[in-house]
């Protein structure tokens, strides 16, 4: 009799519970997700499997093959297809009519779900922040790469890369037998630039690379290519159980303390040095001394109010997370492709020889690399053939229409510069290392600018490109003239492509230097 009672008693209680529960936010996700597989449906795509939906295809393979799989889907499928990612859906759109439409329009600004994975890193950086955040910022940080303010930073280009082969001299050895990775040279010379340029200190990660800073930078940007790539790393509740999770705590405290610490020593500098108006003459983009980034933010205003030792940290951290991944893998295939390509090396050697003379001490300055329209050639060539971004990806927050297909709310749409700079309908021989093309623009290209989008488009594209652009430049000029390159390997196949955060290669290229006698 009590049994029955207590479950009587029981059963009311469900009852009443179900019956003042609130069922409206329940029902509404399910609207919401009916209305999503309804338009899903109208648009092509591979058979989902329940719950996993395609992450079976990706499951196993090695980071390498995940290319090919999106190649393969879009050759099967067309230029417009989905992909449901356990409960996420995507679009992914390879057609530039399309790529035109998402980045360049004002209502598509917000990032796809996969960028989140930064924000422990770069919080509310301008790589991911939205809305009125994104455009005070953007508006505050552009005159950072006034031309007149990178004309300061050549400076610092020209005597890190110095530096850079001052370490390729060492690593060549007394014979220049040796071979050597030239990609991650270039990797410790770029951080070495963008910690100046960023925060007007320097870290010298070329000649100290197990510093502290360079192993947390290291390791921080393992664990994004493994939480955007590895399904069992994507979800929060089994990520934060994992040692890669550890990894990344320790590593960001390192980089968070860092920069707030410079932060902090180069605020109460310009407060010591105590004059509103040497700081309103600083904001001068004319102005003769010369500015880090975090000089600039430090001097801004947003509605009236300085920013905040955060904001601060956050932009600056987003600088340096953008600028020298990217740089790095474009000077590596840069490198790659006119070693590859020895009349590209011949000419690129003499457009640097006509401009800056056989003095191998000729400082690289912002006019004269300038003055160098044939490696402007090669750097657009590489881009397209190996952009340093290989994937970008947008967060659509309201239902909306593209060229005819209606995509629902909710939706991730991932566009591929790898893959665009690749079609033969938009680029003749496609797969071929040709700077020449990009001298006279080609037909396709005058229909669609959005077919060559290394630093994406519209709105969001990338801020930093001439900042990059001249670094490339200055990295180049400096390294040609001391050195020959020459691929080892065979340059008849080409290298393995990992299209992860930043495009790299399955396996390391590698090269011998021959030091240039004039």
């Amino acid at each position: 009799m009590l049994f029955a009672i207590s479950l009587l008693v029981a059963a009311v209680c469900i009852i009443l519970a179900l019956a003042t529960f609130n069922w409206l936010p329940l029902r509404l996700w399910w609207r919401r997700r009916r209305r999503v597989q309804e338009l899903a449906a109208l648009l092509p795509g591979p058979k989902t499997l329940p719950l996993v939906g395609n992450a079976n295809l990706f499951v196993g393979l090695e980071p390498a093959q995940v290319c090919q799989v999106i190649a393969d889907l879009a050759a099967k499928h067309g230029d417009t297809y989905t992909i449901w990612f356990c409960s996420n859906f995507s679009v992914l759109m390879f057609d530039p009519r399309d790529v035109e439409v998402v980045l360049g329009s004002t209502q598509l600004l917000d990032k796809a779900v996969e960028y989140g994975f930064l924000t422990r890193w770069l919080n509310e950086g301008l790589l991911v922040s939205r809305g009125r955040k994104w455009h005070m910022r953007r508006k505050i940080i552009t005159p950072a790469f006034h031309f007149r303010i990178l004309e300061q930073y050549v400076e610092i280009f020209d005597r890190q890369t110095r530096q850079l082969v001052k370490h390729l001299q060492l690593a060549r050895g007394n014979h220049g037998n040796n071979s050597i990775e030239l990609g991650h040279a270039a990797h410790l010379c770029t951080l070495d630039v963008i910690c100046e340029t960023a925060m007007g200190v320097s870290i010298n990660a070329q000649t100290n690379v197990d510093s502290e800073y360079v192993r947390a930078v290291k390791t921080i940007s393992m664990v994004l290519h493994k939480r955007m790539f590895n399904i069992f790393y994507r979800f929060e509740l089994t990520y934060m159980l994992t040692p890669l999770a550890q990894a990344e705590r320790r590593a960001l405290s390192v980089l968070h303390n860092f920069t707030e610490k410079i932060i902090v020593q180069r605020r109460e500098e310009l407060l010591s040095n105590g004059s509103k108006q040497q700081s309103d003459a600083d904001m001068d983009v004319g102005a003769k001394r010369k500015m880090a980034f975090l000089d600039i933010l430090l001097q801004s205003n947003i509605d009236d109010k300085p920013l905040t030792n955060l904001d601060i940290r956050e932009e600056v951290d987003t600088f340096m997370f953008e600028g020298h991944d990217t740089t790095s893998s474009a000077i590596m295939f840069f490198f790659y492709n006119i070693a590859t390509h020895p009349e590209c090396q011949r000419k690129c050697l003499d457009e640097i020889l006509a401009v800056m003379g056989k003095d191998k001490e000729t400082p690289v300055t912002y006019e004269l690399l300038n003055k160098l329209p044939y490696i402007d050639l090669c750097i657009k060539e590489t881009l397209r053939m190996f952009p340093s971004v290989p994937l970008l990806g947008r967060k659509v927050l309201e239902e909306c229409e593209i060229n005819g297909k209606i995509i629902p709310a909710g939706t991730n749409i991932g566009i591929s510069p790898l893959y665009l700079g690749r079609r033969e309908d938009l680029f003749a021989d496609a797969h071929s290392f040709k700077p020449e093309r990009f001298d006279v623009v080609t037909s396709a290209e005058k229909l669609n600018p959005y077919a060559y989008i290394p630093f994406s488009a519209g709105p969001r594209n990338c801020i930093g490109q001439k900042f990059a652009i001249l670094e490339i430049k200055a990295i180049v000029a400096n390294v040609l003239r001391h050195y020959e390159i020459d691929f080892v390997g065979n340059a008849s196949e080409p290298p393995v492509l990992i299209a992860e955060l930043i495009l790299r290669t399955r396996d390391p290229l590698m090269f011998k230097l021959k030091e240039r006698v004039y």
